[in-house]
């Protein structure tokens, strides 16, 4: 929830300026779900490029809980601290954006 705060913070930002945003986002996010590991896993895949796939960082979270699901292990850590870290800081420059802009937007009364 808090990538998708900053991510959508930073999104709400670039959408006043790009009219066509939605358009460029359905494909964006569609192209990531089918990067993002939830019919198949990362162990069953090995190719070079390998260490994109393990940037998305939905497959994070689907790797974290099938591992606590399905084979009752704990996930790792320290990806799930990489993964906070980078949200915190997506929601950091998100709130600066707008906080910094908010006066360029228009107003509704």
């Amino acid at each position: 929830m808090l990538f998708s705060l900053g991510c959508g913070l930073i999104i709400a930002h670039i959408g006043v300026y790009l009219y066509d945003l939605a358009n460029i986002l359905e494909f964006l996010l569609r192209f990531i779900f089918f990067l993002s590991p939830i019919m198949w896993s990362h162990e069953n895949l090995d190719f070079p490029y390998m260490w994109l796939l393990r940037l998305n960082p939905i497959s994070i979270l689907l790797g974290s809980f099938r591992s606590c699901i399905l084979y009752g292990k704990s996930p790792v850590y320290l990806y799930l601290f990489f993964l906070c870290m980078f949200s915190c800081i997506l929601i950091q420059i998100g709130y600066k954006l707008i906080s910094k802009y908010e006066d360029s937007y228009a107003r509704i009364t």
